[in-house]
């Protein structure tokens, strides 16, 4: 498989806010946003560095998945691999169902940068990052192009065994649902196993496979969420909207 096998597929990768059946996980509205005080935010828990770091991210999370964390993995997408990547929590710690923490990311990218500039000489694009989270009962799920600069606070929530994020895009000031985007992600990724496992067994041996499954994102530097036009397709875009139905995250959104 050649790593611009998923390109057609995630240009735009946020293409829209979507409700999404199946899915309860909704972000409170902007001015119930407004009203945490920044002394209730400095009281949470830390994930990765205690302090903010220059140049680093720093994003309120509340895992809404319904399950307890204990293991927190951040990578580039499509280099490196979570197994050599380092647990960003505590040993022995866990981010608890329903809590609310910091992560405070800064990220580590000197290879990968290297990489990417390999692979791509004609230009630069800005690097995107898997978080692969692993619960207490050693399910794992992965939340694929968190969107590092663009959320300052969201819920991580659960669908089934999908992990997807629900946050105000700080560009669009508008609520965006990752779950559609999640789900094609994930029926890509199985149609391209099945199709390698095809191969290989149709093979003679004397071809090689990549089973990586590398992404190569066409960002051009900002996220397109869709412009909010197409009938209703935003969760929550600024007229109170919510979400039904499902499982994994609570209504009412990030801050009751």
């Amino acid at each position: 498989m050649k790593k611009k096998i998923l390109t057609a597929l995630f240009a735009g990768i946020f293409g829209s806010a979507v409700i999404v059946s199946g899915s309860v996980c909704t972000f409170a509205a902007g001015t119930e946003v407004a009203e945490k005080s920044a002394e209730d935010t400095a009281e949470l828990k830390t994930i990765g560095a205690k302090e903010k770091e220059e140049g680093a991210f720093s994003v309120k999370l509340k895992n809404a998945t319904g399950k307890d964390i204990k293991e927190i993995k951040i990578k580039v997408s499509g280099h490196s691999e979570f197994a050599d990547t380092e647990n960003l929590l505590e040993k022995d710690a866990v981010f608890a169902a329903e809590e609310e923490r910091i992560l405070n990311y800064l990220p580590k990218v000197k290879e990968e940068t290297e990489e990417k500039k390999e692979d791509s000489k004609e230009k630069e694009e800005p690097l995107v990052f898997d978080i692969q989270l692993t619960f207490a009962d050693d399910t794992t799920a992965v939340v694929h192009t968190f969107p590092f600069g663009d959320i300052e606070e969201g819920e991580i929530c659960m669908d089934g065994e999908l992990a997807y994020l629900v946050f105000e895009s700080v560009n669009l000031k508008k609520e965006v649902n990752t779950l559609e985007t999640e789900t094609t992600i994930a029926e890509t990724i199985k149609a391209q196993k099945e199709a390698a496992a095809q191969a290989a067994a149709s093979s003679s041996g004397s071809e090689s496979y990549d089973y990586s499954y590398d992404y190569d994102y066409d960002y051009s530097g900002d996220y397109d969420y869709g412009d909010g036009d197409d009938g209703g397709s935003d969760a929550g875009s600024g007229d109170g909207g919510t979400t039904d139905g499902g499982d994994g995250c609570l209504n009412g959104g990030l801050l009751n």
